[in-house]
């Protein structure tokens, strides 16, 4: 069974536009101010307190109950994760099995790491394309640049302009992947 959490998907949904772009990723995600905001125009429409994990899991097993399920597997990834394993923790008897993929642990911040965690692994990957010659070939030239960039954009004297278009674009069906382009 697939079922929309409270306030996502068509149940109710509720958003806020945070949409700034990619290069908006890699500064500021989420910018107290506007989330302050959201927060006071969502509460004009809903009660915010009945939209946490353990309330939708309670949901899930509402719903789980009223389809006749004694159990069910459960499986969730990266949020999923955390309200699986509450799912877990409330409804242990109905569970059979429990997939979890990327776990976030429930209490973990997300997404105040993510700046962080981001660059760590660009210089992961930069470091470890360096030491094979073939990539380092390929990839250095590009590492240096957006390296640079970045300690430019840290240190307050450049920026970085990052060229994005999505992987699938609705209007024409097509598909988008390919190289991006860094100046």
């Amino acid at each position: 069974m697939i079922v929309d959490q409270r306030g996502a998907g068509g149940s109710n949904r509720l958003t806020c536009d945070f949409n700034d772009g990619l290069a908006a990723s890699f500064a500021h995600i989420l910018p107290l101010d506007r989330v302050t905001r959201c927060v006071e125009e969502l509460e004009k429409i809903v009660d915010l307190r009945f939209h946490t994990t353990s309330i939708a899991m309670d949901d899930l097993d509402e719903v789980r109950a009223a389809l006749g399920y004694d159990r069910i597997n459960v499986w969730g990834g990266s949020y999923g994760s955390t309200a699986a394993l509450d799912y877990l923790r409330r409804h242990s008897d109905h569970v059979t099995t429990i997939t979890a993929e990327g776990v976030i642990l429930p209490g973990y911040r997300a997404p105040l790491p993510f700046p962080y965690t981001i660059q760590k692994s660009m210089e992961g990957l930069f470091d470890r394309c360096a030491t094979d010659e073939k990539m380092s070939r390929r990839i250095s030239p590009t590492a240096r640049r957006i390296s640079g960039r970045a300690r430019s954009a840290r240190e307050g004297s450049g920026h970085i302009h990052i060229h994005y278009r999505p992987a699938f674009d609705e209007g024409t069906g097509r598909n988008n992947l390919g190289p991006r382009h860094v100046r």
